[in-house]
């Protein structure tokens, strides 16, 4: 009786253990959304294709990127959305909403956009990182001059690095 219980108690903490796992949530979540509201599943899928592009052809996960490129679709699917609900949500005018060619244009160009912004931000902050450093190189190779012209030391010798 004991070992009938634990095989129980396995099984229904095995299904818990599905229910509590976030990736399976999602498909639970999506079809209950398809179910009940198509048309808006639609715009909404058709919004965030790009980011799921996006994690397949990026060569590493970059969390920033795709918080930006989701602020960005959220940003795109306002008006949208607002079209949507005013309709009445069915069907018909979801896809209509949908494939207009201006709103195809903008769920694609607005992950992009947030794309060119990170990248321009990671450059301008490392062209930032070497001019600082050579900044203070600079400073610390005066002040040691400086300070063996004053004690009456030779110059030591400098690297030939310059990283």
């Amino acid at each position: 009786m004991k070992n009938h219980s634990l095989k129980t108690e396995g099984r229904v903490l095995r299904a818990l253990l599905w229910l509590v796992r976030p990736h399976l949530w999602h498909g639970v979540a999506i079809g209950l959304l398809l179910a009940y509201i198509p048309g808006v599943v639609l715009l909404l899928g058709m919004a965030f294709l790009p980011l799921v592009v996006a994690q397949f052809l990026l060569p590493k996960q970059n969390d920033q990127l795709v918080l930006a490129m989701l602020f960005f679709i959220i940003a795109t699917l306002v008006h949208p959305c607002r079209l949507v609900w005013q309709k009445g949500a069915d069907w018909e005018n979801c896809i209509t909403i949908a494939t207009q060619p201006l709103l195809l244009c903008l769920f694609w160009i607005g992950p992009a956009v947030a794309w060119f912004v990170s990248e321009c931000a990671t450059m301008i902050l490392q062209w930032r990182r070497k001019r600082s450093s050579i900044q203070r190189r600079k400073k610390l190779k005066s002040r040691i001059d400086e300070l063996c012209e004053e004690w009456g030391f030779a110059k030591p010798p400098v690297p030939n690095n310059k990283s």
